[in-house]
């Protein structure tokens, strides 16, 4: 790189470091991270079976193998520190930062301050945030990583006489993109737009090579809306054509409105409610404006059209003409289509004012000024993605009237045992939308939690009027009757949460004690079995399967169960005080003794009489 191009990407990479160390400390937030991180077995629990299931079937409502992947390697390396992901996160985004600037850099060789301003706003806009310092964002700068090299590997295509081997590498990674993120799918659209900015000759070889990336296009898609379907993600009865057709312009329009000015950015934006304000119903007439201009006035340049083509066909399929997830736009679906806006801009602000200036060291300052601000922006914005509670507490102030935002902060405050506050805010997000079955189950689980057991049931039961298939409540709704005696009920729940959800985890122990309270000791061995085939590390449940190994009679099994108990878990007294019972009833009082004597150095109140052989 020439020492200019050298400078320009150092400062760069040190903003955007500077901008995003701070995440290094920061927590999961209670925003899917859950979902894809500390709740999901295939991840905290990576066998051969688990890792397979990432590419034969969804996850997360998203069909995304290789970003699942990551996220498990980083749990194998890391575990539940959250420090960890975010770095890799931001490993990824500086990648990305570098391959777009050098990708830049190769388009057009001419231009020395055009990759500074692509890959300067890629690195640093405030909008591009979520995409970096949410964990489960993972997927974005995943899959720009692998898109920019297929991009790459296209342009050495075109630069080195179309030698096939370019062009197979651009479709590795093409692949590999689709399979971090679904949004790749316009991959092939963006290769013939490559074609069109560097004027290759429409021939028929052109149109063939195409054909296995519009086919791998084809089959990303499917899976995606199969799975998205399958969860419930997808709505197309929602809104009418009209009202698509309105809310699509709209939520185009905001996009291209906080390119330019950033400002009041959250997590969640709503819908805009019935009837729509004036500013929604008239967004097709400001679009079809905005584009008329742009087609009269820059409709020979070709940068600029591909910049603006490039940015509305990455766009296109996220502005909700059928209507995914519950919000009109999202933050982080313009981490790939602002990559072209910037350059129809700059291309733009080039053909009006840069060319006609016969120096550019006005410009060079311009634009750093302009890098230096979006940092600063970016820097206060970080902060929001710190824990749960600053995420939810900013989506509210944005927002006050979401009440997912009241319901996801209080489930925060139930987690960090501030039952006062959470309580408040379910009752908020409650009085806000009552028919969202959620909101009932999370504040059961504070009065679960409270010991409030009549307060808890009725909110439950709510639940499950609004929706029959929630296992958390059934499972949960269980445990009520457990603690009531009631354990033919609770068998009954429990059962229920399991065949909504065979990969239940608490609902198989919770089931299995109360099997081992009914006195059905092989019911629940059975329950303890499956529920550490799926948490092998759950040491409490080796302990309670050892004990009904106990109850049958089969002491050399209890051993073995409570030596794993014991490897997890080593200070655990009560586990040496079982294995020794265990032992006693071997007549092996040697180490029926040994262990005695551990279990009463981790405070267990061992009764004398346990050291007389039986």
């Amino acid at each position: 790189m020439k020492q200019q191009h050298t400078i320009f990407l150092s400062l760069i990479v040190l903003l955007t470091f500077l901008v995003y160390f701070q995440t290094f400390s920061f927590d999961f937030v209670n925003w899917d991270d859950d979902y894809y991180v500390i709740n999901n077995l295939q991840v905290t629990n990576p066998t051969i079976e688990n890792l397979l299931l990432f590419f034969t079937e969804g996850n997360t409502a998203n069909y995304h193998p290789l970003t699942m992947l990551s996220l498990t390697f980083n749990y194998w390396i890391g575990g539940e520190k959250a420090g960890g992901y975010h770095i890799f996160n931001l490993l990824f985004h500086l990648i990305n930062t570098a391959l777009l600037y050098t990708w830049i850099r190769k388009v057009w060789p001419d231009y020395n301050l055009l990759p500074l301003f692509v890959a300067g706003l890629f690195a640093l806009h405030p909008m591009h945030v979520e995409s970096v310092a949410w964990i489960s964002s993972r997927k974005d700068v995943l899959f720009i990583c692998f898109y920019l090299s297929g991009l790459l590997a296209y342009q050495e295509y075109i630069v080195r006489k179309e030698q096939n081997k370019y062009l197979w590498f651009a479709l590795l990674f093409f692949v590999l993109s689709g399979l971090s993120k679904p949004t790749s799918v316009v991959f092939p659209i963006h290769l013939l737009l490559v074609d069109y900015l560097v004027s290759r000759d429409l021939k028929f070889q052109l149109i063939v090579e195409k054909i296995p990336f519009f086919t791998v296009s084809l089959l990303i898609g499917l899976a995606t809306v199969l799975v998205q379907t399958d969860a419930g993600a997808v709505s197309i009865e929602a809104y009418s054509v009209i009202e698509r057709i309105q809310l699509g312009s709209y939520a185009l329009n905001l996009y291209l409105f906080k390119f330019f000015w950033p400002s009041e950015l959250s997590s969640f934006y709503p819908y805009p409610q019935r009837p729509f304000e004036l500013i929604v119903s008239l967004a097709p007439l400001l679009l079809a404006a905005i584009t008329g201009v742009f087609i009269w006035k820059w409709r020979s340049n070709r940068p600029v059209v591909f910049g603006l083509l490039f940015f509305i066909s990455s766009i296109i399929l996220l502005i909700q003409l059928v209507t995914v997830g519950s919000t009109i736009i999202s933050e982080r679906y313009t981490y790939l289509p602002y990559i072209g806006l910037s350059i129809g801009v700059y291309f733009m602000l080039h053909s009006m004012v840069l060319e006609k200036m016969k120096t550019t060291n006005a410009v060079s300052i311009g634009v750093i000024v302009l890098l230096v601000v979006f940092s600063l922006l970016s820097y206060s914005r970080v902060k929001v993605w710190e824990n749960g509670e600053t995420l939810w507490t900013d989506a509210i102030q944005k927002f006050p009237q979401v009440a997912g935002s009241w319901g996801g902060r209080g489930v925060y405050y139930r987690l960090e045992k501030r039952y006062t506050e959470a309580l408040k805010d379910l009752n908020m997000a409650v009085e806000l939308n009552p028919n969202e079955a959620m909101f009932y189950s999370n504040r059961g689980n504070i009065y679960f939690d409270l010991g409030e057991d009549d307060l808890a049931f009725r909110d439950y039961n709510n639940c499950l009027i609004l929706d029959s298939l929630d296992e958390n409540a059934y499972a949960n709704r269980g445990a009520i009757y457990g603690r009531k005696g009631q354990y033919n009920s609770a068998v009954q729940d429990l059962s229920k949460a399991l065949e909504i959800n065979q990969n239940f985890t608490n609902a198989y122990m919770n089931r299995g004690i109360i099997y081992s309270q009914m006195n059905q000791r092989m019911l629940a061995k059975a329950d303890f079995k499956s529920c550490l085939l799926l948490e092998p590390e759950e040491h409490g449940v080796w302990n309670a399967l050892a004990i009904e190994h106990q109850h049958l009679g089969e002491f050399d099994s209890s051993i073995v169960a409570l030596n794993r108990a014991v490897e997890l878990a080593p200070t655990q007294g009560v586990y040496y005080m079982n294995l020794g019972i265990s032992y006693r009833m071997l007549r092996d009082q040697q180490n029926a003794n040994s262990n005695f004597d551990r279990a009463k150095q981790y405070g267990i109140d061992v009764n004398p009489g346990y050291y007389q052989p039986i």
